[in-house]
């Protein structure tokens, strides 16, 4: 039963990962389009290529893995915000919202 296991692990494993290697071969408007595909809406202008295939891979790779819990990601806010948070209350607060920068994704 465990080997059986294994396998099906591997084997998915392996999928996503050829999955995420054809993203890194795709180009712009081939990404655009994976990113409707997977996001149901249209990537936004702004997003470089590198970002675009980084967001695609780790939504594949939550979508088939799972994503990350709700009190994970409450630990992760909360310690990009108190680091956000100390480096601009190190320059005078000038960036002030820079706690909120990123915390959508």
């Amino acid at each position: 039963m465990r080997g059986k296991r294994r396998a099906s692990s591997i084997a998915t494993k392996t999928s996503v990962e050829d999955e995420i290697a054809h993203l890194r071969g795709l180009d712009l408007r081939g990404l655009r389009a994976r990113w409707q595909s997977v996001f149901g809406g249209s990537a936004p202008a702004h997003l470089p290529r590198h970002l675009l295939v980084a967001i695609v891979a780790y939504r594949l790779q939550a979508d088939r893995f799972g994503d990350l819990d709700h009190v994970t990601r409450q630990v992760l806010d909360r310690t990009g915000i108190e680091e956000s948070g100390a480096a601009t209350s190190s320059i005078g607060g000038a960036f002030t919202n820079a706690a909120t920068i990123g915390t959508s994704v």
